[in-house]
Protein backbone atom coordinates (compact mmCIF):
# COMPACT_ATOMS: atom_id res chain seq x y z
CA UNK A 1 0.00 0.00 0.00
CA UNK A 2 1.32 3.43 -0.95
CA UNK A 3 1.74 5.90 1.85
CA UNK A 4 1.35 9.66 1.85
CA UNK A 5 3.46 11.69 4.24
CA UNK A 6 2.63 15.36 4.61
CA UNK A 7 5.02 17.51 6.60
CA UNK A 8 3.39 20.76 7.72
CA UNK A 9 6.23 23.27 7.87
CA UNK A 10 3.95 26.28 8.06
CA UNK A 11 6.17 28.14 10.48
CA UNK A 12 6.89 31.57 8.97
CA UNK A 13 10.57 32.12 8.17
CA UNK A 14 12.58 35.11 7.08
CA UNK A 15 15.25 34.27 4.56
CA UNK A 16 18.71 34.88 5.96
CA UNK A 17 17.72 34.99 9.61
CA UNK A 18 18.54 32.26 12.17
CA UNK A 19 14.90 31.32 12.76
CA UNK A 20 15.61 27.62 13.20
CA UNK A 21 17.81 28.40 16.21
CA UNK A 22 15.12 30.21 18.13
CA UNK A 23 13.43 27.14 19.62
CA UNK A 24 10.29 26.76 17.51
CA UNK A 25 7.29 25.24 19.25
CA UNK A 26 4.62 22.99 17.80
CA UNK A 27 1.57 24.82 16.49
CA UNK A 28 -1.59 24.28 18.58
CA UNK A 29 -4.31 22.12 17.05
CA UNK A 30 -8.06 22.70 17.36
CA UNK A 31 -11.25 21.47 15.73
CA UNK A 32 -13.85 23.69 14.07
CA UNK A 33 -17.45 22.50 13.72
CA UNK A 34 -18.76 23.48 10.28
CA UNK A 35 -22.27 22.37 11.31
CA UNK A 36 -22.56 25.56 13.38
CA UNK A 37 -23.81 28.85 11.90
CA UNK A 38 -21.09 30.52 9.84
CA UNK A 39 -20.61 33.46 12.22
CA UNK A 40 -20.11 31.14 15.22
CA UNK A 41 -17.87 28.41 13.78
CA UNK A 42 -14.49 29.88 14.66
CA UNK A 43 -15.24 30.87 18.25
CA UNK A 44 -13.92 27.61 19.71
CA UNK A 45 -10.56 28.35 18.04
CA UNK A 46 -10.44 32.13 18.50
CA UNK A 47 -11.04 31.94 22.25
CA UNK A 48 -7.43 30.86 22.74
CA UNK A 49 -6.14 34.28 21.57
CA UNK A 50 -6.15 37.58 23.43
CA UNK A 51 -8.53 39.95 21.65
CA UNK A 52 -6.69 43.24 22.24
CA UNK A 53 -3.24 41.79 21.48
CA UNK A 54 -4.46 40.21 18.24
CA UNK A 55 -6.13 43.44 17.13
CA UNK A 56 -2.99 45.47 17.83
CA UNK A 57 -0.72 43.06 15.96
CA UNK A 58 -3.09 42.81 12.99
CA UNK A 59 -3.33 46.56 12.55
CA UNK A 60 0.43 46.90 12.71
CA UNK A 61 0.73 44.43 9.84
CA UNK A 62 -2.00 46.17 7.81
CA UNK A 63 -0.42 49.61 8.24
CA UNK A 64 2.89 48.37 6.86
CA UNK A 65 1.45 46.92 3.65
CA UNK A 66 -1.80 48.61 2.64
CA UNK A 67 -2.44 52.06 1.19
CA UNK A 68 -5.47 54.29 1.65
CA UNK A 69 -7.02 53.41 -1.70
CA UNK A 70 -6.97 49.68 -0.96
CA UNK A 71 -8.65 50.22 2.41
CA UNK A 72 -11.38 52.27 0.74
CA UNK A 73 -12.09 49.38 -1.64
CA UNK A 74 -12.20 46.93 1.24
CA UNK A 75 -14.65 49.13 3.14
CA UNK A 76 -16.95 48.98 0.11
CA UNK A 77 -16.66 45.19 0.05
CA UNK A 78 -17.37 44.99 3.77
CA UNK A 79 -20.52 47.06 3.36
CA UNK A 80 -22.07 44.38 1.13
CA UNK A 81 -20.08 41.34 2.19
CA UNK A 82 -22.72 38.73 1.41
CA UNK A 83 -23.11 40.13 -2.09
CA UNK A 84 -19.41 40.10 -2.89
CA UNK A 85 -18.12 36.98 -1.12
CA UNK A 86 -19.65 33.49 -1.32
CA UNK A 87 -20.80 31.32 1.54
CA UNK A 88 -19.33 30.32 3.94
CA UNK A 89 -16.59 32.93 3.70
CA UNK A 90 -18.69 36.07 4.20
CA UNK A 91 -20.33 34.80 7.37
CA UNK A 92 -17.12 33.41 8.83
CA UNK A 93 -15.22 36.65 8.18
CA UNK A 94 -18.01 38.64 9.81
CA UNK A 95 -17.96 36.37 12.86
CA UNK A 96 -14.18 36.66 13.26
CA UNK A 97 -14.30 40.45 12.93
CA UNK A 98 -16.99 40.58 15.61
CA UNK A 99 -14.98 38.36 17.97
CA UNK A 100 -11.84 40.47 17.68
CA UNK A 101 -13.83 43.74 17.71
CA UNK A 102 -12.41 44.81 14.36
CA UNK A 103 -13.90 46.35 11.24
CA UNK A 104 -15.16 43.81 8.74
CA UNK A 105 -13.07 45.57 6.08
CA UNK A 106 -9.92 44.90 8.08
CA UNK A 107 -10.71 41.20 8.26
CA UNK A 108 -11.50 41.11 4.53
CA UNK A 109 -8.06 42.64 3.94
CA UNK A 110 -6.38 39.96 6.02
CA UNK A 111 -8.15 37.20 4.13
CA UNK A 112 -7.26 38.65 0.72
CA UNK A 113 -3.68 39.39 1.70
CA UNK A 114 -2.05 37.10 -0.85
CA UNK A 115 -4.29 38.27 -3.68
CA UNK A 116 -3.64 41.94 -2.93
CA UNK A 117 0.08 41.91 -2.18
CA UNK A 118 1.54 38.68 -3.63
CA UNK A 119 3.97 39.09 -0.77
CA UNK A 120 6.43 36.60 0.59
CA UNK A 121 7.93 33.56 -1.03
CA UNK A 122 7.55 29.94 -0.10
CA UNK A 123 9.12 26.57 -0.82
CA UNK A 124 7.25 23.30 -1.30
CA UNK A 125 8.53 19.86 -2.16
CA UNK A 126 6.62 16.90 -3.57
CA UNK A 127 8.53 13.65 -3.99
CA UNK A 128 8.22 9.90 -4.31
CA UNK A 129 10.77 7.63 -2.71
CA UNK A 130 12.00 4.24 -3.87
CA UNK A 131 9.19 2.48 -1.97
CA UNK A 132 6.44 4.43 -3.68
CA UNK A 133 5.70 6.74 -0.74
CA UNK A 134 4.63 10.29 -1.59
CA UNK A 135 6.23 13.06 0.47
CA UNK A 136 4.96 16.64 0.59
CA UNK A 137 6.63 19.39 2.63
CA UNK A 138 6.55 23.18 2.73
CA UNK A 139 7.70 26.30 4.56
CA UNK A 140 6.52 29.89 4.74
CA UNK A 141 8.75 32.88 3.98
CA UNK A 142 6.95 36.06 5.05
CA UNK A 143 8.13 39.42 6.32
CA UNK A 144 6.57 39.48 9.80
CA UNK A 145 7.55 36.10 11.29
CA UNK A 146 7.09 36.95 14.97
CA UNK A 147 3.42 37.81 14.37
CA UNK A 148 2.68 34.78 12.22
CA UNK A 149 4.41 32.42 14.64
CA UNK A 150 1.94 33.60 17.27
CA UNK A 151 -0.96 33.08 14.86
CA UNK A 152 -0.02 29.70 13.37
CA UNK A 153 -2.58 26.98 14.09
CA UNK A 154 -3.64 23.56 12.81
CA UNK A 155 -7.41 23.32 12.32
CA UNK A 156 -9.48 20.18 11.76
CA UNK A 157 -12.68 21.08 9.90
CA UNK A 158 -15.28 18.69 11.29
CA UNK A 159 -18.89 17.71 10.64
CA UNK A 160 -20.78 15.40 13.00
CA UNK A 161 -17.52 14.76 14.84
CA UNK A 162 -15.65 13.60 11.72
CA UNK A 163 -12.65 15.45 10.28
CA UNK A 164 -13.35 16.30 6.65
CA UNK A 165 -10.08 18.15 6.01
CA UNK A 166 -7.24 19.82 7.91
CA UNK A 167 -5.40 23.09 7.40
CA UNK A 168 -2.27 24.67 8.81
CA UNK A 169 -3.18 28.33 8.80
CA UNK A 170 -3.13 31.62 10.67
CA UNK A 171 -5.77 32.81 13.11
CA UNK A 172 -8.32 34.96 11.29
CA UNK A 173 -7.89 33.24 7.93
CA UNK A 174 -11.00 31.46 6.62
CA UNK A 175 -9.27 30.30 3.44
CA UNK A 176 -6.49 27.72 3.29
CA UNK A 177 -2.86 27.93 2.18
CA UNK A 178 -1.78 24.46 3.35
CA UNK A 179 -4.24 21.58 3.67
CA UNK A 180 -4.93 17.88 3.47
CA UNK A 181 -8.01 15.81 2.77
CA UNK A 182 -7.79 12.40 4.50
CA UNK A 183 -6.98 9.51 2.16
CA UNK A 184 -7.16 11.81 -0.86
CA UNK A 185 -4.61 14.60 -1.35
CA UNK A 186 -2.50 17.37 0.16
CA UNK A 187 -2.05 20.86 -1.23
CA UNK A 188 0.14 23.89 -0.57
CA UNK A 189 0.32 27.35 -2.11
CA UNK A 190 3.53 29.07 -3.21
CA UNK A 191 3.90 32.63 -4.44
CA UNK A 192 4.25 33.38 -8.15
CA UNK A 193 4.79 37.09 -8.65
CA UNK A 194 3.35 38.16 -12.01
CA UNK A 195 1.92 41.51 -13.04
CA UNK A 196 1.44 44.71 -11.08
CA UNK A 197 -0.61 45.91 -8.13
CA UNK A 198 -3.05 47.37 -10.67
CA UNK A 199 -3.41 43.94 -12.28
CA UNK A 200 -4.11 42.47 -8.85
CA UNK A 201 -6.81 45.03 -8.09
CA UNK A 202 -8.47 44.52 -11.47
CA UNK A 203 -8.64 40.77 -10.90
CA UNK A 204 -10.04 41.29 -7.41
CA UNK A 205 -12.79 43.50 -8.84
CA UNK A 206 -13.54 40.83 -11.45
CA UNK A 207 -13.81 38.20 -8.73
CA UNK A 208 -16.20 40.38 -6.75
CA UNK A 209 -18.66 40.65 -9.63
CA UNK A 210 -18.30 37.10 -10.95
CA UNK A 211 -19.35 33.84 -9.34
CA UNK A 212 -16.87 32.00 -11.57
CA UNK A 213 -13.66 33.56 -10.24
CA UNK A 214 -12.49 32.84 -6.69
CA UNK A 215 -9.85 34.16 -4.33
CA UNK A 216 -6.75 32.00 -4.02
CA UNK A 217 -7.06 30.70 -0.47
CA UNK A 218 -10.80 30.11 -1.00
CA UNK A 219 -9.93 28.01 -4.05
CA UNK A 220 -7.89 25.63 -1.91
CA UNK A 221 -10.56 25.31 0.75
CA UNK A 222 -13.15 24.67 -1.95
CA UNK A 223 -11.00 21.86 -3.33
CA UNK A 224 -10.65 20.35 0.13
CA UNK A 225 -14.37 20.49 0.85
CA UNK A 226 -16.30 19.95 -2.37
CA UNK A 227 -17.90 16.59 -3.21
CA UNK A 228 -16.61 16.77 -6.78
CA UNK A 229 -12.96 17.21 -5.71
CA UNK A 230 -12.62 14.21 -3.42
CA UNK A 231 -9.70 12.64 -5.31
CA UNK A 232 -6.21 13.71 -6.33
CA UNK A 233 -7.11 13.97 -10.02
CA UNK A 234 -10.36 15.89 -9.52
CA UNK A 235 -8.70 18.31 -7.13
CA UNK A 236 -5.85 18.83 -9.59
CA UNK A 237 -8.31 19.68 -12.35
CA UNK A 238 -10.08 22.32 -10.27
CA UNK A 239 -6.91 23.88 -8.91
CA UNK A 240 -5.38 23.99 -12.38
CA UNK A 241 -8.25 25.30 -14.46
CA UNK A 242 -10.82 27.14 -12.33
CA UNK A 243 -10.38 30.94 -12.72
CA UNK A 244 -8.95 32.76 -9.72
CA UNK A 245 -7.58 36.15 -8.76
CA UNK A 246 -3.82 35.70 -8.46
CA UNK A 247 -1.00 33.74 -10.12
CA UNK A 248 0.64 31.10 -7.95
CA UNK A 249 2.09 27.62 -7.72
CA UNK A 250 -0.06 24.80 -6.34
CA UNK A 251 1.80 21.73 -5.12
CA UNK A 252 -0.31 18.59 -4.70
CA UNK A 253 0.44 15.16 -3.29
CA UNK A 254 -1.80 12.09 -3.50
CA UNK A 255 -2.02 8.66 -1.92
CA UNK A 256 -0.90 6.51 -4.84
CA UNK A 257 2.36 6.11 -6.71
CA UNK A 258 3.09 9.05 -9.09
CA UNK A 259 0.34 11.19 -7.53
CA UNK A 260 2.35 14.37 -7.21
CA UNK A 261 2.14 17.57 -9.22
CA UNK A 262 3.21 21.20 -9.43
CA UNK A 263 0.69 23.52 -11.08
CA UNK A 264 1.97 26.83 -12.45
CA UNK A 265 -1.06 29.12 -12.40
CA UNK A 266 -1.92 32.27 -14.26
CA UNK A 267 -5.06 34.02 -13.14
CA UNK A 268 -7.46 32.27 -15.51
CA UNK A 269 -5.87 28.87 -16.00
CA UNK A 270 -2.73 26.78 -15.62
CA UNK A 271 0.23 27.57 -17.84
CA UNK A 272 1.99 24.34 -16.89
CA UNK A 273 1.26 21.16 -14.95
CA UNK A 274 4.30 19.07 -13.98
CA UNK A 275 3.56 15.55 -12.69
CA UNK A 276 5.71 12.93 -11.04
CA UNK A 277 6.97 10.55 -13.70
CA UNK A 278 8.81 7.41 -12.65
CA UNK A 279 9.08 5.88 -16.10
CA UNK A 280 12.85 5.97 -15.67
CA UNK A 281 12.52 3.75 -12.59
CA UNK A 282 14.08 6.39 -10.33
CA UNK A 283 12.73 8.28 -7.38
CA UNK A 284 11.73 11.80 -8.23
CA UNK A 285 11.42 15.14 -6.45
CA UNK A 286 10.13 18.55 -7.46
CA UNK A 287 10.89 21.64 -5.39
CA UNK A 288 9.21 25.01 -5.93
Amino acid sequence: MWRLSFIFLAIPLVLGSPTWNEGLTKAPRYSMNIDLPEEERWESVLQHWNVSEYREMARAVFDSFVNKETMQLLEIIAGSLDYYLPSPYAGEIRGIAKFFQMDVGEMVLYNLFYDITLSGGCTSIVAQDSKGNIWHARNWDYYFPATLRNWTVVVDFQSHGKTLYTATSFIGQVGVFTGQRPNAFTVSLNERDEGTILDDMIQILKALISDKTVFTSFQIRDALSRNDTATFDSALQRLAYHPETAPNYYIIGGVKSTEGAVITRARLTAVDVWRLDLSSGRSQTRCI
